[in-house]
């Protein structure tokens, strides 16, 4: 027993590292002088390296074989009660361990031993029934931690000791940790704001909650309240991060992920707009597009008041910037892919304005494009209307607003007279006003839509198309690459003041419905041609360069002066045209 109890002893007498055996002579001071010996020509960098290499496997050696005695000393206290019954010798034998046992674990815990060593041995009391020291562990863990807390140590020592204090046997861990929770969530607000644990180390943390429970979460969440307005990115991160590790709920004031991705878009749209000049409108226009875009995928965007404003402040300045016209709601665009619908027009003013246009410039005028009907001769008595679809599409409309602004300070030049509005006179020449003219103000400004600016010689004219054609230029825009390169005037965009001659073009679908396009026209400085053979004199190729090289933006052929049929409207743009309405007759 006497020779059991020695090796226990000594197995607890720890020696302080490096105490001199005489005065000068400690092992330290012996290694030091070895190395100087062996200095080199680096100087002091090379000594200090090898000093630490030297000092860091020295104290893993020392380390190492202490933990070798402790084991064998606790193996041969454990057989020696085993293999001995004898209820006295048991006894007294444990009440030897005991002392010894209690006073091992103090003269760890003062000279800091790692919580390894204080762990061992508190399993080896255990194991062989010699007493509970876990009141004693207890307030050292206690002590240890408030010390952590309370120090410049980082976040990831408090992480440590917990994390050993609560495998200790005998030891309340969570009780432990329960008794600093106030100190314990300061340390983790200091270390999250100082953004010394990161989003990717929300684990860390995450220990706390799995000992605290909701206790912790309410208290972290609170403490970081206060600061989110002033780093709501970083902190929105984080907490995203944290929920998702441990499975809670976000807080009240914290946006979730979805949402935390479209503000950040919202906002760095924004803040590019204010910073951008007029010249890159055209980017800040799609920045701030397809931010709102994403943010209108959100399920719960209105869920968040910061979030909330930061679209409805996106929302306001895309409207102006994009120059929408004023009827048409941004946010149900939104709703959709590309910013594409198709509103039915249900007003019953806009409708009987619709019918009055059909009705009114519709002329009993024959031309040789109608026998494509299959028809021959016939021209309808009248046109009904049926339905009239608005066509909203904000890409086609942004570009078309961008190329009117073009063309009216093409026409307005400021040294020299304008070319728009044309005169009467000058019209008079032309065989007269455009017939549309009178009638496309008031469905403009009754379906509240942009007002036809004279500046630029915009006008309402008719387009007709086959059904399936009809909603491809609506959803996808005019192409001037189809248009044909024999037209009379050119491979051009061809439009029509009457419905009549529009209708030359129109096919029915299976209801015989006949669909026609009602489109907005930018002329501005229109070159006027009145030859008999306009595709032999000037040419085709000549008008087309008059308008996409030349001063002109258009081509009025006046067939009503040589054959006495219909004026026809060209552009070679086809951003000079937006299709505005479907409109669907008998």
């Amino acid at each position: 027993m006497q020779t059991v109890l020695k090796a226990v002893k000594e197995a607890f007498q720890i020696r302080a590292y490096g105490k001199a055996s005489a005065d000068g002579q400690s092992p330290w001071h012996q290694i030091r002088l070895l190395v100087q010996a062996t200095r080199g020509h680096s100087g002091k960098k090379f000594y200090d390296l090898i000093m630490i290499q030297v000092r860091l496997a020295m104290v893993k050696f020392r380390s190492e074989s202490l933990e070798i005695k402790r084991r064998h000393a606790f193996m041969l206290a454990g057989t020696l009660l085993n293999e001995y019954s004898d209820e006295d010798f048991q006894r007294r034998f444990r009440g030897e361990l005991s002392k010894l046992f209690e006073d091992g674990i103090t003269q760890a815990m003062q000279n800091q031993m790692s919580f390894s060593t204080v762990k061992a041995i508190l399993f080896a009391a255990k194991a062989m029934r010699i007493g509970n020291f876990g009141k004693k562990v207890s307030e050292w863990l206690k002590h240890r931690l408030n010390s952590a807390l309370s120090s410049n140590q980082p976040l990831e020592t408090t992480v440590e000791l917990v994390q050993q204090a609560k495998d200790f046997p005998d030891v309340d861990g969570g009780k432990i940790v329960r008794s600093v929770q106030p100190a314990l969530i300061r340390k983790c607000q200091t270390a999250i704001l100082s953004k010394t644990i990161t989003p990717a180390q929300v684990n860390k943390i995450g220990l706390f909650q799995k000992i605290l429970g909701k206790s912790f979460d309410q208290a972290l969440f609170q403490s970081l309240e206060a600061s989110y307005d002033e780093h709501r990115a970083m902190l929105t991160e984080w907490l995203v991060a944290y929920c998702e590790h441990t499975g809670v709920d976000l807080p009240p004031y914290c946006m979730n992920a979805n949402q935390k991705e479209a503000f950040d878009q919202l906002h760095k749209a924004i803040e590019g707009s204010k910073m951008r000049s007029s010249e890159d409108m055209l980017q800040k226009v799609e920045e701030l597009k397809k931010a709102v875009i994403f943010a209108k995928t959100v399920p719960d965007l209105k869920s968040h008041k910061e979030l909330s404003e930061e679209f409805a402040k996106a929302l306001e300045i895309l409207k102006v910037e994009s120059h929408l016209p004023p009827g048409w709601n941004l946010e149900d665009l939104l709703g959709t892919e590309k910013m594409f619908r198709k509103a039915p027009v249900t007003n019953r003013r806009s409708l009987e304005l619709f019918q009055a246009l059909m009705t009114s410039t519709h002329q009993k005028r024959w031309t040789r494009d109608r026998k494509t009907r299959g028809d021959g001769a016939a021209i309808a008595d009248s046109f009904e209307v049926i339905r009239v679809i608005e066509v909203q599409n904000q890409a086609s409309w942004e570009n078309y607003h961008r190329r009117r602004d073009e063309i009216v300070k093409d026409c307005n030049p400021p040294d020299r007279e304008a070319y728009a509005p044309l005169s009467d006179a000058q019209w008079n020449e032309f065989s007269g006003r455009v017939m549309t003219e009178s009638l496309g103000h008031e469905i403009v400004s009754q379906c509240r839509l942009s007002p036809l600016d004279s500046r630029c010689n915009e006008f309402l004219f008719f387009h007709g198309v086959k059904p399936q054609v009809a909603d491809l230029i609506a959803e996808n825009h005019f192409d001037i690459s189809f248009a044909s390169k024999d037209g009379m005037f050119g491979a051009g965009l061809y439009f029509a003041e009457a419905s009549s001659k529009s209708d030359e073009y129109c096919q029915p679908n299976e209801n015989d419905e006949y669909p026609i396009i009602i489109v907005r026209v930018i002329l501005g400085r229109p070159n006027y041609v009145d030859a008999p053979k306009p595709f032999d004199d000037p040419g085709r190729r000549a008008l087309e360069h008059s308008c996409m090289s030349g001063s002109c933006h258009s081509v009025i052929g006046d067939r009503i002066k040589v054959s006495n049929t219909y004026r026809e409207m060209v552009v070679y743009d086809h951003f000079q045209a937006y299709p505005h309405f479907i409109l669907w007759y008998h």
